[in-house]
């Protein structure tokens, strides 16, 4: 069974198991569990797209595991500038549906919409603003810079 190799995987089969589990909404604990310790061990080594992905896995099976999403947000943090837009959409949601109360990870999302909004489609800002509003987050320049676009 995977729950025995996982030790042997890497960042992006983590985020893509987790993702599979997701998509067919099969909650296997045990191997969930795995995926969150061996991605605790790991995180330095997870790209945006990995921590993205996972954010949105653990977020579509309502799996709320609190060291692992404080470790991605201590990674995701100082690289939030680097996040696609979609990736910071996804990031967004999937904190909003886990209800991930992590300041400092909203205030850098925030920060990184901000610095990217004239890249954002119709469907982003909706999500967004939707992430936003479910976290009870009032970021005054966000809203205003959603409402202008």
């Amino acid at each position: 069974p995977a729950v025995n190799r996982i030790s042997q995987f890497f960042p992006q089969a983590l985020a893509n198991t987790a993702w599979a589990l997701a998509t067919r909404l099969v909650q296997n604990l045990p191997l969930l569990e795995a995926i969150s310790a061996q991605s605790i061990a790991i995180m330095g080594a997870f790209g945006n797209q990995n921590m993205s992905n996972m954010l949105w896995a653990l977020a579509a099976l309502q799996y709320f595991d609190d060291p692992l999403l404080d470790a991605i947000a201590a990674q995701a943090i100082p690289k939030m500038t680097a996040f696609p837009v979609q990736e910071l959409v996804n990031t967004s949601w999937a904190i909003a549906r886990l209800n991930f109360q992590h300041r400092p990870l909203i205030a850098a999302l925030s920060e990184a919409a901000l610095a990217r909004m004239s890249s954002y489609r119709a469907r982003d800002m909706a999500n967004t603003a939707w992430s936003f509003a479910r976290l009870k987050s009032v970021d005054l320049n966000l809203l205003e810079a959603l409402a202008q676009k």
